[in-house]
């Protein structure tokens, strides 16, 4: 049987099958031959739309798959981590100021949190945690992505940026921001593989006037941050463009993008009320990108102020399964005089905690630990003692977030790795809240 198009009356397209069928006369001569015509556009449509189903289905499974291996390398690496941060952290804290050594572990400290960064962005694609924007400078987001681009784009591409000088503050996630700098310059570089090319970046503020708002651009008039990406690549055919921002649709061989990287960036954008637009040619593909400038600034960061102030006497429970996290928390808060019991079981945690229940004023746990888990430990130490502070930690747990955290009354909950100034001061700030100065009853005056 075949299949054809053809075109109808109307003027619009449909398949059709036909075949032959021949009679024959007893002595064997033909008798007649004729052919059958059957319409079965409808049918081809059915084939073509359930062929496309599948292959989602099949993609949205790998997707899943990889999710659950990010998050157990998540966890693992997060651990490893940690200490590689603390130790750093302690190192410093005693080289002297002029010791040629403090530039090593420098080092070593900021590759560990490019490291620890470059997980959460990993986690995002896998599974996203619900983040509210925030202010942030674009630039500081575009100086880690480029630094990082440079290290895996071949060296026939040539990267040239332009960025203005002038900070650009917007309201966004700087995961989610990162995400949409990667995946248009992955795209971009993905189109000059194999002849190389130029890939420009370019970062401004711009004024938009009710008349440079063209149809399409859900935007109101006011400043805004333009990101421009442009390539020289191979381009975008004229019958793609209207399509590239449809979740699964990719023109990529296999293995080379999933075929959501510009539907999750069309989602960020339109979730943080900003304009993406894209123009494409032979030689020359541009995507263009706008988001509101805020007039708030983000307040520096006062962790490292926090550090000298977060001295405290009181005795604080840690448990941690990985012995290097329990050593470098407990030199670190002990060396600001607090005093601390580590525990590498949470059994053990629990029998400690059972025999001397008045010993501690704060817990601080993990999450993922053989025998007894890190939420079902508090609820334990809790039904001993309730209203003792506690913190949550985890380096990655489908089991744990912030929700489950504020549903259990969790004073405080933090993803490893955590820097030992970040968690000195949450370890200050609970004591504060938590040890308010009580009412002193006056003796009766006999």
């Amino acid at each position: 049987m075949l299949s054809l198009k053809c075109a109808k009356k109307n003027g619009s397209n449909s398949i059709v099958s036909f075949h032959e069928k021949i009679g024959k006369k007893p002595n064997g001569e033909f008798k007649q031959t004729h052919c059958v015509f059957s319409d079965i556009t409808e049918q081809k449509k059915a084939e073509t739309s359930a062929k496309r189903l599948e292959a989602q289905l099949q993609q949205a499974r790998k997707l899943e798959a990889i999710g659950v291996l990010a998050g157990g390398i998540a966890h693992d690496f997060n651990n490893i981590l940690f200490p590689i941060m603390g130790f750093s952290e302690l190192t410093l804290e005693e080289l002297p100021e002029n010791s040629p050594v403090r530039e090593n572990v420098n080092a070593i400290l900021t590759g560990a949190k490019r490291a620890a960064e470059l997980v959460q962005q990993i986690l995002a694609f896998s599974a996203p945690r619900q983040k509210s924007p925030e202010p942030i400078i674009v630039q500081s987001v575009f100086k880690e992505a480029i630094s990082f681009l440079r290290a895996i784009i071949p060296q026939n591409i040539d990267i040239r940026q332009e960025i203005s000088p002038t900070p650009i503050c917007i309201m966004n996630d700087p995961t989610q921001l990162y995400e949409i700098v990667m995946n248009l310059c992955t795209n971009a570089y993905h189109a000059m593989e194999e002849e190389g090319g130029l890939l420009s970046i370019r970062v401004n503020e711009v004024e938009v006037g009710a008349g440079r708002i063209n149809k399409g651009m859900e935007m109101t008039p006011g400043r805004y941050c333009r990101i421009d990406i442009h390539d020289t690549g191979s381009g975008i055919p004229a019958e793609h463009l209207d399509k590239i921002f449809d979740p699964y649709f990719s023109t990529k061989e296999i293995g080379k993008g999933s075929g959501i990287g510009l539907s999750v960036v069309h989602g960020i954008v339109k979730e943080h009320n900003g304009c993406i637009q894209v123009k494409s040619r032979p030689g020359k593909t541009e995507f263009t990108v706008y988001f509101p400038i805020t007039d708030r600034i983000k307040k520096k960061d006062q962790i490292r102020q926090l550090f000298v102030k977060s001295i405290g006497n009181e005795k604080i429970l840690f448990v941690d399964d990985e012995t290097a996290i329990v050593e470098i928390v407990t030199q670190s808060l002990e060396r600001l005089g607090y005093e601390v019991t580590g525990k590498t079981s949470s059994v053990e945690a629990l029998n400690e905690f059972e025999t001397h229940p008045d010993r501690f004023d704060l817990i601080i746990t993990d999450m993922t630990m053989p025998g007894i888990i890190g939420t079902n430990l508090i609820k334990k130490i809790r039904e001993i003692r309730p209203g003792i502070p506690v913190m949550l930690c985890t380096g990655y747990s489908h089991l744990a977030d912030a929700e489950t955290a504020k549903a259990l009354n969790i004073n405080e909950f933090i993803y490893k790795p955590v820097s030992i100034n970040e968690l000195s001061a949450k370890v200050r700030k609970i004591f504060d809240q938590t040890n308010e100065p009580q009412a002193i009853n006056e003796p009766d005056n006999m």
